[in-house]
């Protein structure tokens, strides 16, 4: 049976991250059951045995272990074989000497172009057009790292998309370019949410920012990871509607390895744990807790979701998982009723909310079998919609599911 290419592509990005790791470059691909090596230098290959059928029943730590292992085999078997070239016709031999010299030579090329490279380019002459080289910017190398970085997250994100959108699971070795974001609304009020005090117990803001690092005891999970860019932004998500009254809201937005917890199924709840407690304590109407691509607006992995009863409770899984879709779920009349293109500003939440008013818990109970999802809440008190961590595509079908039943669904 022929491989699923989707799967293979994710086996051999895992391979090229590890390959990287090792400062190796080139180009890894899956060749019949063999991971290849090639580019800027001599191919290498190494059998990949059982892992293909295999793949989809190992643990995530598996998966990583056994990429860095074959990782570790390509490069070693590329560096075995970068040996000094011979002519197999003539037997030919450099003379001893000869070596020393040509790297003593090639050694000086290379000192005298990297001093020409980083001399300032702006008192050389002219060229030939007439126009003076551009002088060397030293920040160029350390934006070329942080593009390519950025560049690698973002296709690393974009492949495990790819398989969120086939229904699998994304675990801890696939989070690289994403970040998890919880975003409450509440529409009595008469300021932003950024500076509530309430706040205070989740994030210890650094002086004169609006991030940092994330406190509260009630998820030590969360807080206890540490790393490069792991934090917590806290950004104003109020909506100015102009057609109803001004909602007011904040977004915590984790980035680094705070991310891993989101994606680790034991973890997961403490995510749900903080989000529950914020609403409660910002007293919010809607709410929602998931997972994105870092460079895009679309909500891809969506866990828990929080209304005023069922009803706001689904109108919160329609609206962060059906109106920021790619494509959007929605019919354009209720995502912009005032017209515009921004989806945050026009008002479509409060036009969502209106829509599922009647929506009672059996009913949404029963929208939400077939994803797993789950109602809890106590009659006339706050209610929350969540999902299971397997299969992380269940919330997007559940917001189309909810929106077919209130009539506010695209339709082909």
């Amino acid at each position: 049976m022929q491989a699923d290419p989707e799967l293979l592509r994710e086996i051999e990005t895992l391979i090229a991250e590890e390959v990287a790791r090792f400062g190796v470059a080139g180009e890894v691909r899956i060749v019949a059951n063999n991971v290849v090596l090639e580019g800027y230098g001599p191919a290498s290959g190494v059998d990949l045995g059982a892992l293909i059928d295999q793949w989809d029943q190992l643990p995530h730590d598996v998966r990583a272990r056994r990429a860095t292992g074959l990782a570790r085999r390509l490069v070693e078997a590329r560096r075995a074989s970068a040996a000094p070239l011979r002519s197999a016709s003539q037997g030919f031999s450099m003379p001893r000497f000869v070596a020393p010299a040509l790297i003593l030579g090639l050694g000086a090329a290379g000192v005298w172009l990297a001093y020409d490279y980083l001399t300032p380019k702006a008192t050389k002459a002219p060229d030939a057009a007439g126009v003076a080289p551009r002088p060397a910017d030293s920040s160029v190398p350390a934006d070329q790292y942080e593009s390519e970085r950025i560049a690698r997250a973002e296709r690393v994100c974009q492949t495990t998309r790819a398989r969120v959108q086939r229904g699998a699971t994304v675990g801890p070795t696939d989070v690289e370019g994403w970040v998890v974001e919880l975003t409450l609304l509440r529409a009595d009020g008469d300021s932003a949410l950024t500076f509530d005090p309430a706040l205070t117990s989740f994030v210890e803001r650094r002086a004169g920012s609006l991030e940092g690092k994330f406190v509260w005891a009630g998820a030590p999970e969360i807080g206890a990871r540490t790393g490069p860019a792991t934090k917590v932004e806290v950004e104003d998500a109020s909506i100015p509607s102009p057609a109803a009254p001004r909602l007011f809201g904040v977004t915590l937005r984790f980035t680094g390895r705070y991310v891993i917890g989101y994606f680790t199924e034991s973890e997961r709840i403490a995510y749900h744990k903080t989000a529950h407690t914020l609403a409660t304590r910002l007293g919010a109407d809607f709410a929602g807790l998931f997972a994105r691509c870092a460079q895009s607006s679309t909500h891809q992995i969506g866990s828990w979701f929080w209304g005023r009863g069922p009803a706001g409770a689904a109108a919160s899984v329609i609206y962060f998982m059906g109106a920021h879709a790619d494509p959007p779920q929605i019919e354009q009349k209720t995502l912009f009723p005032g017209g515009g293109k921004d989806i945050v500003q026009s008002g479509a939440l409060l036009q969502i909310a209106e829509k599922t008013a009647d929506l009672k818990r059996e009913r949404v109970l029963r929208l939400l079998g077939s994803t797993g999802g789950m109602v809890s809440g106590r009659p006339d008190a706050p209610h929350v919609i969540s999902f299971p961590y397997k299969d992380s595509n269940r919330a997007s079908r559940a917001s189309l599911d909810l929106a077919r039943e209130v009539d506010i669904a695209v339709t082909n």
